[in-house]
């Protein structure tokens, strides 16, 4: 597929089993085959090559290619979930020659209707659950596959969120991406496919140190790893500020409402603790208001794989799930990543250096939830010797070096004397 991609298709080995015309001017802008991508099917798996035709990653294929890595990493955890009676199809991802290929199980999904004299009256596949138009309209009118759903977000921690198609009327509440559609096939099994977007975004404003995005599009591509979501939570410590601030505003007799502790007014609460109340979940908040009291403890928060999405632009929820995305991202900046490197600055390592020291630096972020594009960030927190000395005098706030440290030291650095 990948030597014979910009081939004609008649002189292609496979030839492909579905082309749509790519969003945009894609054929003016240089995206896709003149405008046009494919893809392609052989012994029973589905391949499609990962590049950015749509233009949905600014134009850089290195992010594409990334939506493959997403969907493989989102299918191995819905996998691992282990719903009854929910198949998730085998997937893998082959680099080739400077592709990236998503090579996905073909599915049972066609739903073959015959006469009575035994011809083929109608084939067609029973969608669910998800979207097959841009966000047109969004599918989720069956019971039982939303319960499976729910079964899964559970256990990856994903929230229940509202989402609206631009020619909807009414939200509809989902427990997964909008972009993950499921199916019933002829046996009566569901089967969900096109996991790319099922875990949340990272906050592009909680992550200075990394390049910003045209747009805002990163949310497409920086997603968090299934280790941080499934961990997301808040601390007893800002719980109970919260539920302190509330009762020494409000007595018990007084009346007390969702809309008056959101209200900007001077009700409203500090900055900090309206962030907190508006992101918990809607059982959590209800609590608050009728009893003045939240569970004791650290609480975990549920995360939407679409937040900052436009589907849920206008669904009623929205805000809640975008700070809780926040949030998390800023949990990861200020929490997980020092206490990570503070973990790994007290390791012990082999004395092998062929062998890395004993460590695999890439699976241990990973473990702990902290995507590798963070590397400078938890490189930026170990301390490193320089090559030289200082001389310090007493009351004198310069410091004379007796080498020259300016290819060592740059302006703005902290420097440790010791």
């Amino acid at each position: 597929i990948v030597d014979e991609f910009y081939l004609p298709l008649k002189d292609r080995t496979i030839q492909p089993i579905s082309e749509r015309m790519a969003d945009g001017r894609a054929k003016e802008g240089g995206r896709a085959q003149s405008g046009i991508r494919y893809k392609f099917e052989a012994c029973n798996i589905r391949f499609k090559v990962h590049l950015d035709d749509h233009g949905i990653f600014n134009g850089s294929d290195e992010y594409a290619a990334k939506a493959a890595s997403h969907d493989l990493r989102a299918s191995r955890e819905y996998f691992k979930a282990h719903i009854p009676d929910l198949q998730i199809p085998m997937e893998c991802t082959v680099d080739y020659h400077g592709f990236r290929v998503l090579c996905v199980a073909k599915l049972p999904l066609i739903i073959t209707v015959f006469s009575e004299t035994g011809d083929v009256r109608k084939s067609a596949e029973d969608m669910l659950l998800g979207t097959i138009n841009r966000g047109e309209t969004i599918v989720a009118n069956n019971r039982v596959l939303e319960v499976k759903c729910h079964e899964a977000a559970t256990k990856l921690n994903l929230a229940r969120h509202g989402v609206k198609g631009e020619k909807d009327i009414l939200s509809k509440f989902i427990y997964s991406s909008v972009d993950l559609r499921g199916f019933k096939d002829s046996d009566e099994r569901f089967s969900v496919l096109n996991f790319w977007r099922s875990m949340p975004p990272e906050d592009a404003d909680q992550t200075p140190h990394l390049m910003s995005a045209p747009r805002g599009m990163s949310m497409f591509w920086r997603m968090m790893r299934p280790e941080l979501v499934r961990t997301n939570s808040v601390k007893g410590e800002r719980l109970t500020a919260l539920v302190a601030e509330v009762n020494k505003r409000w007595t018990m007799n007084d009346p007390l409402t969702e809309e008056l502790l959101k209200a900007d007014d001077d009700y409203k609460l500090t900055d900090a603790n309206d962030t907190l109340f508006r992101m918990l979940p809607p059982e959590m908040r209800t609590k608050l208001v009728e009893e003045r009291e939240l569970p004791p403890g650290d609480m975990k928060i549920p995360l939407s794989p679409d937040a900052n999405c436009y589907v849920t632009y206008n669904a009623p929820d929205w805000e809640s799930h975008t700070l809780a995305a926040a949030d998390a991202t800023r949990r990861l900046m200020i929490e997980i990543v020092p206490e990570f490197c503070d973990h790994y600055a007290d390791r012990e390592l082999t004395p092998e250096p062929t062998q890395g020291f004993g460590v695999h630096v890439a699976a241990d972020m990973h473990r702990h939830g902290i995507n590798v594009r963070h590397m400078g960030l938890v490189r930026d927190r170990f301390w490193r010797p320089l090559k030289g000395t200082v001389d310090i005098m007493f009351n004198d706030r310069r410091i004379k070096t007796r080498h020259d440290l300016r290819n060592q030291v740059k302006r703005g650095m902290k420097v440790s004397i010791r």
